[in-house]
Parts: C-alpha cells; sequence; structure tokens
C-alpha cells in the first residue's frame, strides 16, 4: 500500500525525531559513564533524570527509572522540549543493548521498545535559517535487531496529516550512505499496512 506521506518528507522529517532519540541516549550514556553503579540504586535513579534536564537546559525530561542501568532498563516517561514547550512525548520506554560495543564504535542493540510515542509538531530550529536542509548524520555504527513501537501518534503538523501506528522493525546502519533493514507500520486509525525495505 502506499505510504501516507512523501518519502522524501518522512527521511526530512525523520530526522528532526531519531536526532531526538539519540540525544536522549548519549546523555544517558554520559551520566551512565560516572554513575554506573549509583544508577542502580534508589537514590541514583533519582539522580540521574536531575543530570538528564541538567545536561540538556531542561530540554530533557527523564522520570521513573527502572531495571539494571545501563544495560537493561525501561523509564517510566521521556519529554523532549524546545522553548515553544513538548514536541515529543515517550511512554514506558525499554532498551536492552551491549554498552560495551561502544568501544568498537558500535551502537548494539537487542531491544528498543515503548508502549506510546506522541509526536505533536516539529521542534523549533535553534540553528540559523534554512538548517533543515542538513541531513543527520550518525556518530557511531547502529546494529538494532529488534525496534517495536506499541503506537505512534503523529500529529498533523508535522507531515500534514495525522496518524497512529504501530511499529515493528529492525536495521543495521554504517553510515547515512550504507543502510540495511526493515519497517513495518500498520495505522490504527484507519485500515492501512506499509513496509519501508533499506538494502
Amino acid at each position: 500500500m502506499k505510504f501516507p506521506f512523501s518519502v522524501s518528507a518522512l527521511r526530512r522529517r525523520a530526522g528532526w525525531v531519531i536526532g531526538g532519540v539519540f540525544a536522549i541516549g548519549s546523555l544517558l550514556v554520559v551520566v551512565a559513564g560516572g554513575l554506573l553503579l549509583g544508577a542502580n540504586t534508589d537514590s541514583g535513579r533519582n539522580f540521574l533524570p536531575a543530570i538528564a534536564s541538567s545536561l540538556s537546559g531542561g530540554l530533557v525530561r527523564v522520570s521513573g527509572l527502572t531495571g539494571h542501568f545501563p544495560d537493561d532498563f525501561r523509564v517510566n516517561r521521556i519529554q523532549l522540549a524546545d522553548a515553544d514547550g513538548i514536541w515529543l512525548d515517550i511512554e514506558d520506554l525499554a532498551l536492552a543493548w551491549s554498552p560495551l560495543r561502544l568501544a568498537s564504535g558500535e551502537i548494539a542493540v537487542q531491544t528498543l521498545s515503548a508502549a506510546h510515542i506522541a509526536v505533536t509538531r516539529l521542534p523549533v530550529a535553534s540553528g540559523a535559517a534554512g538548517s533543515d536542509s542538513g541531513g543527520f548524520a550518525l556518530p557511531l555504527r547502529v546494529d538494532l535487531r529488534l525496534l517495536r513501537i506499541a503506537r505512534i501518534d503523529i500529529a498533523k503538523p508535522v507531515f500534514g496529516i495525522a496518524a497512529a501506528f504501530t511499529a515493528d522493525g529492525h536495521a543495521r546502519i554504517a553510515s547515512p550512505e550504507r543502510a540495511e533493514g526493515a519497517l513495518s507500520l500498520r495505522r490504527l486509525d484507519k485500515p492501512g499496512d506499509y513496509r519501508l525495505d533499506a538494502h
């Protein structure tokens, strides 16, 4: 079935969302570097969200950290904000990955899942005008074995139409030019099944 919005628009807008998600991951990894043991205590789990907020200037808000940090944990809620407020809201994020693989230049993720992701709009650009034309470059290789999102709500300002999906996928990304994987989307607000493949 034809995708409900153009692939070029998808790639351009998805760069913002992917960048936001990786910003969250980068902050958590930086924090984990000095607080691996403390993050698995009640006081440490309360301290990490405060550090994430401080490092991001209040633009990343994290709450409800559980599980074994940093390799197999859950976050009850993550919100990304800008000068106009919250634009990305993630509920019940679960991540199982191999932090030691970072030493070899790879982000190795066994599972990345979320109960709900809501994208209400695109973030307000903080750089110079025209910065939206640039691409998003991954600093490391990515091996994502399983991506599973129970519900994604995309508001009309993002793509020009409002839509709700469930998503499943996997990917291996060596660089923006060298990627393989698949993403399956099923619409929840109306009939529709879509699949994107990269080889």
